[in-house]
């Protein structure tokens, strides 16, 4: 297929860069922050000389924020698709140029540690939960996921949230339910606000407040292990349930590598994908191809190789596959990690049973056959502001991937399920975009996944000469 023209079209949709003929003034800046000009409110009247806000009336700390992310605001402030009675006038009385100017100045200045913030440890343990896992019951994603780790911030979309203020941050999750804010993603802020709870929203607030970006994240209370039983929709155990010793140290590292495969499997792993990309929530989420309902259904037949295959061999063909690297040996650490991070989601199962959630919802074949140019369209409204527009992912500024690539050397080779268009549609329709699952309909699923693997990738390391 003539990818190179389809991948045209999509971007033609994508959202431009932002322009300009001159790069920005940080002295300019400083100059409207500290003194204004005709008609314009120096901003340092709220947000102080150097952006660290005001924490007692909940003006926003600007200091190391994406300059694109902040120029993005005043321009949602000016375009009143984010209403705010301060913000508004100032925002109308500023030229882009002006704009640009005042951003890179509050991006150039340094955040300061935060103060007169002390939640409880009840609060912060709720908080973290959320920030870092979500609720995937409500379908909530964790903050961090979009975020970055430790809310660092992700380009000029995604803003950092560490040390943020916690009645700023509390006051927006509000303004995003009541849609006064209607300037996110895919509505995607509207939907996890409309989803969470009062009490919900503060400790997540005040977690972000306290927590540092290095710092060592507090620690989640232990509980005791109790029996499960198996019922009709299956929850595997809470993370805070695995016991200490040496086999919760096992299946602590199986997690860890579930979630960063480069980087805790680097000897195996030939790409940049992680497990807990193609399985949300870290392998917990039904409909996400779950690791407890995969666990109880090997050893199986597979007619795709005509043989018996046990965990650990389909656990190896996602390395050579998805992974695009190398099996790790069944009696490898890396192995045993896995396996028993899988063993320990899928307590209470029962042996063999045919799992309500367990991989994909299927879909039917589509009215119309996938059409990629359709795809393209699709991609570059609702997939790019996180993978790009060039499907290469996005990187926080570690350089670490906190969105995949969906093609190329970095994703997953051509023997991958993820490359059967069947299997992508209905991965997409489930699950994509991350946090709205169900946005897209069956036809746009088929088309975007037909889309995304018109693309060339690594070869099937099976017809490698």
């Amino acid at each position: 297929m003539r990818y190179r023209a389809v991948l045209r079209a999509g971007l033609l949709l994508a959202v431009g860069a932002l322009r300009s003929s001159r790069a920005a003034d940080l002295m300019q800046g400083r100059a409207l922050v500290m003194h204004g000009a005709p008609g314009i409110t120096a901003c340092s009247s709220c947000h102080g000389v150097n952006g660290q806000g005001n924490y007692r009336l909940g003006y926003p700390r600007l200091a190391g924020l994406d300059p694109g992310y902040i120029f993005h605001e005043l321009e949602s402030f000016k375009h009143f698709s984010r209403e705010n009675a301060i913000m508004q006038p100032v925002a109308q009385r500023l030229s882009r140029v002006q704009m640009m100017d005042v951003a890179a100045w509050f991006a150039s200045q340094k955040p300061l540690p935060p103060k007169g913030v002390h939640p409880s440890e009840r609060t912060i343990a709720l908080g973290e939960k959320i920030a870092r896992r979500g609720v995937w019951s409500r379908n909530v994603p964790g903050c961090f996921t979009c975020h970055g780790p430790r809310g660092a911030g992700v380009g000029s979309r995604f803003p950092r949230l560490a040390g943020q203020y916690p009645n700023y941050l509390k006051t927006q999750l509000h303004d995003w339910r009541r849609g006064f804010r209607r300037n996110d993603p895919l509505g995607l802020m509207q939907a996890i606000a409309s989803r969470l709870s009062h009490r919900e929203m503060s400790a997540v607030s005040e977690f972000l407040a306290v927590d540092r970006i290095h710092g060592k994240a507090p620690a989640l209370p232990g509980r005791r292990v109790t029996r499960l039983r198996y019922t009709r929709n299956f929850l595997p155990p809470l993370e805070s349930a695995i016991p200490r010793g040496s086999f919760g140290a096992m299946v602590r590292q199986g997690e860890r590598i579930f979630d960063d495969t480069p980087a805790e499997a680097r000897r195996y792993a030939g790409n940049v994908l992680s497990c807990r990309n193609c399985h949300i929530d870290r392998g917990r989420k039904a409909g996400s191809a779950p690791m407890w309902a995969a666990y109880v259904a090997f050893p199986a037949y597979r007619v795709r190789n005509h043989k018996v295959t046990t965990i650990e061999q389909r656990i190896q063909a996602c390395f050579r596959f998805s992974e695009n690297g190398h099996p790790p040996p069944q009696d490898s650490r890396t192995m045993t990690a896995l396996v028993s991070y899988f063993y320990w989601l899928a307590q209470g199962a029962p042996t063999g049973a045919e799992m309500q959630g367990r991989g994909y919802p299927p879909l039917k074949t589509p009215p119309h056959p996938p059409n990629a140019v359709s795809g393209a369209q699709i991609f570059a409204s609702h997939c790019a502001v996180c993978h790009g527009p060039d499907g290469q992912g996005t990187r926080d500024a570690s350089g670490s991937y906190v969105f995949p690539p969906l093609w190329g050397p970095r994703s997953y080779n051509s023997g991958a399920d993820m490359h059967k268009v069947k299997l992508a549609a209905e991965f997409v329709r489930a699950n994509m975009p991350y946090g709205r699952g169900g946005m897209l309909t069956a036809q746009q699923a088929w088309d975007v996944a037909a889309f995304v693997d018109s693309h060339p990738r690594p070869p099937d390391p099976r017809k490698r000469r």
